[in-house]
C-alpha cells in the first residue's frame, strides 16, 4: 500500500483531512514501511527554502525584516547570514564574507561542540527535563 493513494482534493493533489472526508481507516491493520513514502515529496520537505530566491530579493527581504523588527544596526550581519543560509556549501566562495567570517564558519564545522562553558551551564539550568524536588 502506498501513501500516494490517499484521497485528495479534486485537481490539487492535496490530501484530505478527516474533517474534509479523508480517511485513515484504510491503513488499519497495515504496517507502514519506509518504502511507502513518496521520496520526491519527502525531499521537497527538507529542501532549503532560501535556495531558489534571487540574491537581490533575499537581501531586500533581509532589509525589510530588520526594519520591521528595529534591527537596522545588524542589517549587514543578517545579510551575510542569509547568504550563508541560502547556500551553506558555497559559503567559502562568497565575496561578501570577510576572511574572519570564513574562518568562523570553518571553525563551526570543525569544532561543533566548542562553545563557551557558560552556554552549556545555562542550557542545563533551564532544561525542562531537569528534575525538580517538590517543596513541602
Amino acid at each position: 500500500m502506498s501513501f500516494d493513494s490517499e484521497q485528495t482534493r479534486e485537481g490539487t493533489g492535496v490530501p484530505l483531512s478527516q474533517k474534509e472526508g479523508g480517511s485513515v481507516e484504510k491503513f488499519e491493520g497495515t504496517r507502514r514501511r519506509p518504502t511507502d513514502f513518496n521520496m520526491e515529496k519527502l525531499s521537497a520537505t527538507f529542501e532549503n527554502p532560501l535556495a531558489n530566491i534571487p540574491k537581490e530579493q533575499l537581501l531586500s527581504d533581509v532589509e525589510a525584516f530588520c526594519k520591521q523588527h528595529n534591527l537596522q544596526e545588524y542589517v549587514d550581519e543578517f545579510k551575510r547570514g542569509a547568504l550563508v543560509a541560502q547556500s551553506p556549501s558555497e559559503a567559502h566562495t562568497l565575496y561578501e564574507l570577510s576572511s574572519d567570517d570564513k574562518v568562523a564558519l570553518e571553525r563551526e564545522q570543525t569544532h561543533r561542540w566548542s562553545q563557551p562553558w557558560k552556554l552549556y551551564w545555562l542550557a542545563s539550568e533551564h532544561c525542562p527535563c531537569k528534575t525538580k524536588t517538590p517543596e513541602n
